[in-house]
This record gives structure tokens, C-alpha cells and sequence, in this order.
């Protein structure tokens, strides 16, 4: 056993345990100091109380502070720890989907909110000052607790090791940010030529997301047992759970409700969309991003209105030009969060913008438009693969890329539009990019590990508990060993590079 590594390591585990699994690992090659904070259900903390798998120094719950949301909170405390941080908590509050708008059952007010992140503020503080972490080990963040975790680490110095996806398929990126690659890993290892349309198509991230819907489904049966279990027997144990009361769930989340306002929608949709992209319409192509999305929320929190900003390029756009906006696929798919009919008719309303039809191949538009333009998604890198320039709202990782531009401002789209229009993709750029990726990734079936998780441990849904057992979690880490082996390993060669630099 190497022993080099005497640090302690701060584990942020989340409901499908992908973390668990890679700290397992992690333990039997390195010694160090394992403390765990969960942000994770009712059901895996009573598991982690108990387990023997991993010896962690000492786990925190993020659900066990979060229970009490009366009075008033404490404005200097808040006021104080911004500053300390440099973190704006509004803007952090508005990132969690169970707090902001999504939320249908319950609207939080000023002072519940500001209750619930004056108690995760604390917790995270509390963690921090009896861990005294070198590296936190985290998944990308969805939530206000592992957000508000990530970048109080940020601002003390703390070292990161986030596991979040890359562009493509079958791929992860450990990283210290989000949207960057760590410079200081960046070695080039790849020699060999590399094609970037042959290397999106091996790696293509669509057909990793297809293997959801064949490999994971929770029959029509199962849900209707899990909603009337709830009904009857439901239970608020914390903020997360309020207004779910069973007049709310019984109004507001009807599967014939929502059935038939997806069918209007649709039968909106196929009615007022075009099918067939003419060769000779030169237009900019804008696909939406689907809500709730974390590359909205978190990614680009200012640009979260999709209907403001398809106004914004509509009145940016130079004469000769129409933009074409195609919706997410997964819009069209799901019943939970149904786009209304308006949403719709205000976007083919706009004089110079035209409506694409979900089922028309996104290479097809890639290969007639001018211009992609998106907030914060991939299809602008995909742009850069299919020889296209393109726009995006907020820095990623790929917009080294000179024919990828970042808005500064909304009052430089124009003049930002027009300057794109006659910028040439430089290939070497893109394969350079590529390289990049395919030097500091990890390839892997996240799909796989994830849902192979869930299969074992079916989620009932509506708060419930699903079997739990450690026999089972036992059984889960050694069929998966070889991806959670890989993963370690990757953290491993992050923390050596980390602690040289």
C-alpha cells in the first residue's frame, strides 16, 4: 500500500452513490482521512450511519438542518459570510429546482429561503472547519448545498476534484472547475491524427443518453403504487417535501391532466412547425435548452428566460437572416414539465423566426445553417466539428475555439452575429480540443454505473424508501469494480498533480 497520501478528504455523496463507490476504491490503494457530507435521501443516510464498507472519520447531512424554516434568519450572519466568501446566495438559492419556480408545490418566501441557506451556510462552515479538507471530491452540482460547498472551497483555497460529464459520450472529466479544463494537466499525450467527426460519432453523447430509455424504465404499475402509497401515507420531513400535501399531488400532478396538456401541445407543435429546412433560406439556428436544466440554472443563471432570449438574437439578426429554433427532445417526451401551448405560439409570432420540428436530424440544420447560437449546450462545440461558427452565452471549456464566441453582453449580440457570420472554423483548433479531451478523460459507461445503481435500487418515488440492504450495496461495488478501479485511479493521478503545483 502507498503511503504517500496522509491528507484528509472531504466526499460529497449524492443519491446514486457514484462516489461511494470510487472513495471504496479509493481506500484500499491510499491511506487518508475520509470524512463524507450527504446531500442524499432519507433512505442512503440511514444506510451510511450504518455501514461498515467505508471507514469514513465522520458523515454530516445536509436534510438534518434543513428541517426548520420558521422565524427569522439571521441578516448579519448572511451579510458577513457573503463578504467572507465572496458567494452571492441569492443567486445560489435560485439554482436549486426544489426552492426556485420549478417547484410546484410550494412557494418559498423571502425569509423561508433565506432560512434554508443561513442553515446550509452554517453546516457547510461546520464541516469545513472539523474536516479541515485538503480535496473535496464532488459531482457536478445541481443543488444550493453542493454549490454553495463547491465554491466556499473555491474561495479557500481548497483543492477540487469534481467528476462531471465531458462533451461526449462514455466519457468524464475530473476537474477544479466546471467549465474548465485544469491547465495543469494538459500534456497532449495523443499524438496520432484525429478526425472530429469520426471522433463525435464514436463518442457521441446522444447515443450514452438513448441507453437510458432501453436500459432504465419504472413501469406504469410501479408509479401509480408509488403516487398512492404517498397519498396515503405521506410525511414532510423536510423542506423538500413541502406542499405536498395530498390535495396538491392529487391536483397538480395528475398523469390525465398532464397527459392532455402534452397532447395539445404537440398536436401545437406539429401543426406550426416546419419539416423541411430549404436550401436557399440562410438563417441562424437556435436549439433550446430543456427546463429544468442544470447548464441553465447554474450554467447561465441570467439567461434562464428562453423566450427573452430568442427575442433578443430575432432583433440582433442582420436583414438577410431568419432564425430557426428547435426545442429539446426531451421536451416533447416528457409529461412533468410540458411546455404550455404559448410558449410556443410567442415564438413563431416573431416575424423573422421559424419553429423546426423535433423530429428533423440536428445534423441536417447543422449542415444549412449559418450560425449556431445557444446559452450554455454542446451544440456549439458540435457546430465547431461540422466546420460552423457559433455563439455562446457563457465560457466552457471549449471556447478556446476562436469560431466559438462568448457574449460579454446582450447589447454586443449584433454586432457579436455579424462578426461570427465571416469568422472560418480553424480545424486545428478543434482537434486540438479534442485532444485535450481525449488526454484527460476517463472512458467509462456513466450511463451504465448510474442506472445500474437505480436498477438495483429501484427509487419508489414521492419520498418513499426503496429495499435497502448493504448485501446489495456490496453486490452493486463489485459488479461495477472495474469503473469504480478506473475512476480512483483518476483521482489518484489528480491529487499527485494537485499536490505538486
Amino acid at each position: 500500500m502507498e503511503q504517500f497520501l496522509k491528507d484528509n478528504i472531504l466526499v460529497s455523496i449524492g443519491n446514486t452513490f457514484t462516489h461511494f463507490g470510487i472513495v471504496k476504491s479509493l481506500q484500499e490503494k491510499f491511506d487518508c482521512n475520509l470524512y463524507a457530507i450527504s446531500d442524499a435521501e432519507k433512505w442512503s443516510e440511514r444506510f451510511l450511519e450504518d455501514q461498515k464498507i467505508i471507514n469514513f472519520e465522520k458523515i454530516w447531512y445536509f436534510s438534518f438542518q434543513t428541517k426548520d424554516i420558521l422565524g427569522k434568519p439571521d441578516m448579519d450572519y448572511l451579510k458577513e459570510f457573503e463578504k467572507k466568501y465572496k458567494i452571492n446566495l441569492w443567486q445560489t438559492a435560485f439554482v436549486d429546482r426544489k426552492i426556485n419556480y420549478f417547484n410546484r408545490y410550494y412557494n418559498f418566501s423571502h425569509d423561508e429561503i433565506l432560512l434554508i441557506m443561513e442553515q446550509a451556510c452554517r453546516l457547510c462552515e461546520k464541516v469545513l472547519e472539523e474536516s479541515k479538507p485538503k480535496f473535496l471530491f464532488i459531482k457536478t452540482t445541481v443543488s444550493h448545498n453542493d454549490h454553495l460547498l463547491y465554491q466556499m472551497c473555491q474561495n479557500l483555497g481548497i483543492k477540487i476534484l469534481m467528476l462531471r460529464p465531458s462533451r461526449f459520450g462514455f466519457k468524464s472529466i475530473i476537474s477544479q472547475e466546471i467549465d474548465k479544463l485544469d491547465s495543469i494537466d494538459i500534456q497532449i499525450k495523443n499524438k496520432s491524427e484525429l478526425e472530429p467527426k469520426e471522433y463525435l460519432k464514436k463518442f457521441n453523447f446522444r447515443t450514452e443518453i438513448e441507453q437510458i430509455k432501453t436500459n432504465y424504465k419504472i413501469g406504469w404499475n410501479k408509479k401509480m403504487k408509488s403516487f398512492f402509497n404517498f397519498v396515503l401515507n405521506n410525511k414532510i420531513e423536510d423542506f423538500r417535501n413541502l406542499g405536498k400535501t395530498r390535495k396538491n399531488i392529487l391536483l397538480k400532478n395528475t398523469a390525465i391532466r398532464l397527459h392532455f396538456r402534452k397532447k395539445s401541445m404537440k398536436s401545437f407543435v406539429d401543426k406550426n412547425s416546419i419539416y423541411d429546412i430549404k436550401n436557399n433560406i440562410p438563417f441562424v439556428y437556435f436549439p433550446l435548452h430543456k427546463e429544468p436544466e442544470r447548464s441553465l440554472l447554474i450554467g447561465a443563471p441570467f439567461y434562464t428566460n428562453q423566450l427573452e432570449v430568442i427575442e433578443n438574437i430575432a432583433k440582433s439578426l442582420p436583414v438577410k437572416y431568419r432564425l430557426f429554433v428547435k426545442d429539446h427532445p426531451a421536451m416533447l417526451k416528457t409529461t412533468m414539465w410540458v411546455r404550455s401551448k404559448n410558449f410556443y405560439k410567442q415564438i413563431i409570432d416573431l416575424p423573422n423566426v421559424e419553429l423546426i420540428h423535433h423530429s428533423v436530424n440536428q445534423d441536417e440544420i447543422l449542415e444549412k445553417c449559418k450560425l449556431v447560437i445557444t446559452i450554455k449546450g454542446s451544440s456549439a462545440l458540435e457546430a465547431a466539428i461540422e466546420n460552423k461558427p457559433s455563439i455562446i452565452f457563457n465560457d466552457a471549456d471549449f471556447t478556446e475555439i476562436s469560431s466559438i464566441f462568448t457574449l460579454k453582453s446582450i447589447e454586443e449580440l449584433p454586432i457579436t452575429i455579424k462578426n461570427a457570420l465571416k469568422t472560418k472554423v480553424k480545424k486545428s483548433e478543434v482537434v486540438q480540443y479534442l485532444k485535450k479531451i481525449d488526454d484527460n478523460s476517463v472512458e467509462h459507461n456513466t450511463v451504465e454505473l448510474m442506472y445500474g445503481f437505480e436498477k438495483i435500487f429501484p427509487y419508489p418515488g414521492f419520498n418513499q424508501d426503496p429495499e435497502y440492504s448493504e448485501d446489495k450495496i456490496v453486490s452493486y461495488l463489485e459488479k461495477y469494480r472495474d469503473s469504480f478501479d478506473k475512476l480512483a485511479e483518476e483521482h489518484i493521478r489528480k491529487i499527485k498533480i494537485l499536490s505538486k503545483n
